[in-house]
């Protein structure tokens, strides 16, 4: 299957961070760096490839748990 980013696509360009997300601090369980301008914007599950909720919800968790 095609992943689903049409959403994504859309707002990536508006986003602070354009749609990049901090890998370092994602391997290292923290936060990720919230942009000066513009808001957060993070591609999980079904925007990413064909997934299944529980991998969804998992890679979500991942990017919040340090909130």
């Amino acid at each position: 299957m095609v992943p689903d980013d049409e959403l994504y696509m859309a707002l990536r360009d508006g986003s602070g961070n354009t749609g990049e997300i901090d890998i370092e601090a994602l391997a290292g369980g923290l936060a990720q760096p919230h942009p000066d301008d513009g808001f957060a914007l993070y591609r999980v599950g079904d925007s990413v490839a064909s997934r299944n909720i529980a991998a969804a919800i998992y890679e979500a968790r991942r990017l919040c748990q340090a909130l």
